[in-house]
């Protein structure tokens, strides 16, 4: 029938088996912790019931009688609380299937990205492959560290645009790419806020290398400043606090 054909030929793709190839993997290495109940451990904090509340955690620093007293909630609530809104506020559907498919996720995003840079089919799977155990072999998975994971996965999709602005892929960079960068750093920043000076100090090599105009470098300096207009007020913690910097989400 037609819908077996179209089965056969996605399972022909190589992308395609080396996805489904590590996902039974990875839910194999973590079969004892499927349906056990609710993910706890490491750095992981317990997932509330609804989106409503991690809503009301991060707006409280917005309100006008305790702004300045209220300390504003980490920037990753607010992600959370955007994506589980989506999921009709279940948290912890978000938080679950970050830890226990962050192998197949990885290899996805690594094969996809590689796409422009690596022409050989062999060399792009066993690259992927080998991104894949990232999140086990950093003890990512085990220490329950959501940024990380959430880094491991996106890098790839984050690195392709990031060489196009510093025109390392793209000759002709556009403001679009820069927006769409600064967007996808902020969303690693929220999870990972170590993120932001690495894109600084990338940005600032790049500005000095291979931006050819004030406009590339106009482009670099918007990218890695809209993750604090994004955050905030969260961002302005950072600034005043330093050490923030070093702390990724979680306890």
């Amino acid at each position: 029938t037609d819908a077996d054909s179209v089965l056969r030929r996605a399972l022909r793709r190589p992308g395609v088996v080396l996805v489904l190839v590590t996902a039974v993997i990875a839910l194999v290495a973590q079969r004892a912790l499927i349906g056990s109940g609710d993910l706890v451990g490491g750095r992981l904090l317990p997932a509330p019931d609804g989106a409503s509340e991690l809503w009301a955690t991060y707006t409280a620093a917005w309100n006008p009688v305790g702004l300045g007293s209220t300390e504003p909630a980490e920037g990753y609530v607010a992600v959370l609380a955007v994506v589980a809104s989506v999921l009709l506020g279940k948290v912890w559907v978000v938080v679950d299937v970050l830890v226990l498919l962050a192998v197949p996720l990885a290899a996805a995003a690594a094969y996809v990205a590689s796409r422009r840079v690596v022409r050989s089919l062999t060399l792009r799977l066993w690259a992927s492959a080998t991104y894949a155990v990232l999140p086990v072999a950093t003890g990512a998975v085990a220490g329950g560290r959501l940024g990380t994971l959430l880094l491991l996965v996106l890098l790839p999709v984050v690195a392709g645009p990031a060489l196009r602005l510093a025109r390392v892929l793209d000759p002709e960079p556009t403001w679009r790419t820069a927006w769409g960068n600064g967007l996808l750093l902020a969303l690693l920043v929220a999870f990972v806020p170590p993120v932001w000076v690495l894109a600084v100090a990338l940005a600032a090599v790049a500005a000095v290398t291979t931006a050819r105009t004030s406009t590339d470098r106009l482009r670099l300096a918007a990218a890695v400043l809209v993750p604090l207009v994004v955050l905030v007020p969260w961002s302005l913690q950072l600034l005043t606090d330093p050490s923030r910097l070093l702390v990724e989400a979680g306890v």
